[in-house]
């Protein structure tokens, strides 16, 4: 009998191992919320696990959250994914551990002494980019317009667990 309960165990042990050293998951990269903005490039598609505090949850529908660090300096967007439908409300104010895939987005800036109605006005009659200039607007006189692409990153979790009460 105890070899039987021994060759259990043993076998066990065997097959728990192995399915460990099987498991295809990614795993997720720490990353501060501070050093987003440093690694988000060569992160941008990989998985990744940041640690923030709940500083707002978007009332309707709950699909988007935003992280902030204990200085408040530092904002990260976090949307949700198939895997989670939504985020609670009730996270707002708590310390929180996401898991997800890092996201690069591309967002044009105008850089003017134009009012900045006055080029989203012409833009939107030119099918052109919120807050960059047309062509036209640029020979009429925009000389030191320029128009700068800026890179933000947010988080499409996969998971989250709530780390500390308020």
């Amino acid at each position: 009998m105890k070899k039987v309960l021994a060759i259990l165990v043993a076998a066990l042990l065997i097959s728990c191992n192995s399915t460990n050293k099987n498991d295809n998951t990614q795993s997720a990269e720490d990353v501060a919320l501070e050093n987003i903005d440093v690694k988000g490039g060569e992160l941008t598609d990989h998985v990744v696990r940041v640690t923030g505090m709940v500083s707002h949850v978007c009332k309707h529908g709950g699909q988007k959250m935003f992280l902030t660090n204990s200085s408040q300096d530092v904002n990260l967007l976090v949307r949700v994914s198939k895997s989670i439908p939504e985020f609670d409300i009730a996270l707002e104010g708590s310390n929180v551990e996401v898991t997800g895939k890092l996201i690069a987005t591309m967002v044009n800036e105008m850089e003017s002494d134009h009012s900045e109605g006055e080029m989203q006005e012409a833009n939107k009659a030119e099918g052109e980019p919120a807050n960059c200039p047309t062509e036209e607007a640029m020979k009429a006189g925009a000389e030191g317009d320029e128009c700068k692409t800026n890179v933000t990153y947010h988080v499409e979790a996969t998971s989250f667990k709530e780390l500390a009460s308020r």
